[in-house]
């Protein structure tokens, strides 16, 4: 990876017209990492108070973060940047544009999935509404978008009823289910000993803890 350790040098390779130019170059040239010059660039902006440019920076680094001689980190450190600049943002049209052109493809329902859970907590209906609409169809998002739907429109009532329904039964209920009649004491070893209505369809840790001589 391109090492700008110096505040000085770092400030004039990615500064101006100059990180311009960089930005420009493809790999084509021998120039590989710029999405480094991009994530340096990035921050520099954050720290003049300029976030919608530091935000396309971000995105930029994250577009070109396989042509680097260390892919992984750089995506990772673009996509944490990003994150924290999205936190400072209120969604709107020009950001949510900024994002589908500039972060890739595969990787935009993972970066919109923290502004979906953002608006969702703040019961902000509006923001929810408008970030789902973008989302790419057919993942496992969707699902969550579903789930998430009534906390943004701020229906907790409903919102409870879908986790009670999704919560997996206990194990006795399993073992009811199967034999149809309820686990008795005695089949989970209890002191207080009831006659045991048979294990048949318990499951197997139920029936070796049965202290009665049920068939």
């Amino acid at each position: 990876m391109l090492e700008l350790k110096e505040p000085k040098q770092r400030g004039i390779i990615i500064a101006g017209e100059r990180g311009k130019q960089l930005l420009a170059l493809e790999p084509s040239t021998g120039f590989k990492e710029r999405a480094v010059i991009a994530l340096h660039r990035g921050v520099a902006e954050l720290e003049a108070g300029q976030q919608l440019d530091a935000l396309r920076s971000f995105g930029f680094a994250m577009a070109h973060a396989d042509e680097s001689s260390d892919p992984n980190a750089v995506m990772s450190l673009s996509r944490r940047w990003l994150s924290y600049v999205l936190s400072r943002f209120q969604t709107n049209g020009e950001v949510l544009g900024t994002l589908r052109a500039l972060v890739p493809r595969q990787d935009y329902n993972i970066v919109i999935e923290e502004l979906l859970w953002r608006a969702a907590l703040r019961a902000d209906k509006s923001s929810f509404e408008l970030i789902a609409s973008t989302v790419q169809k057919g993942s496992s998002l969707d699902q969550r978008i579903d789930k998430l739907k009534p906390m943004a429109r701020g229906d907790v009532g409903l919102l409870a009823t879908q986790l009670r329904s999704s919560t997996p039964p206990s194990r006795a209920r399993r073992a009811r289910s199967r034999c149809g009649t309820r686990p008795s004491r005695a089949t989970f070893g209890w002191r207080r000993p009831m006659r045991c209505r048979g294990r048949s369809g318990f499951p197997r840790w139920a029936r070796r803890r049965c202290s009665c001589r049920c068939s």
